[in-house]
C-alpha cells in the first residue's frame, strides 16, 4: 500500500515520462506538427503544466516541503486569474480524483488530514466534469 508521498512520486514520475515523450516528438517531428489539431509545442507544454501540478502537490504535502520551498513561493506569488494557476490548480484536483479511487482498491493509505485534502480537492475535479 502506498502512501501520499509514494503514491505522488509515482504520478510525478509518470508526469515525467510525459514530458520526455512530447520531447522527443518535438525533436522527430518538430514542435508546429500537429496531433489532432493541436501543435506539437502545446503538447509538451500541456504535458510540462500537468508536472509542476504534480510537484506542486508534493511540494506542500510531502516531506519534499523544505527542497522545493522555492517552487511552493513561486506556485503562491502566481495571481489568482492566471491561466498558468487554473492549470496548475485543475491537476491537482485531477490526481486527488483519482487519489481516491486507489484509496477505494486498497492501493492508497492516507493519514486524516491527507484523506480530507484529497476529497476536497478530488470533488473540485469531480464537479469540472459534470460542467462538460
Amino acid at each position: 500500500m502506498l502512501t501520499w508521498e509514494q503514491y505522488l512520486l509515482v504520478k510525478f514520475s509518470e508526469e515525467a515520462t510525459e514530458v520526455s515523450k512530447e520531447a522527443l516528438k518535438n525533436v522527430q517531428f518538430g514542435g508546429d506538427s500537429l496531433f489532432k489539431d493541436v501543435p506539437g509545442d502545446q503538447l509538451l507544454k500541456r504535458e510540462f503544466v500537468d508536472q509542476l501540478g504534480v510537484l506542486s502537490l508534493l511540494a506542500e504535502t510531502s516531506g519534499y516541503k523544505p527542497v522545493f520551498q522555492s517552487i511552493i513561493t513561486l506556485f503562491e506569488n502566481l495571481p489568482e486569474d492566471s491561466l498558468l494557476r487554473f492549470n496548475i490548480d485543475k491537476k491537482k484536483q485531477k490526481v486527488c480524483y483519482y487519489a481516491m479511487f486507489s484509496i477505494q482498491m486498497g492501493k492508497l493509505k492516507l493519514t486524516e488530514a491527507e484523506a480530507t485534502m484529497v476529497y476536497t480537492l478530488g470533488k473540485r475535479w469531480e464537479g469540472s466534469l459534470s460542467k462538460v
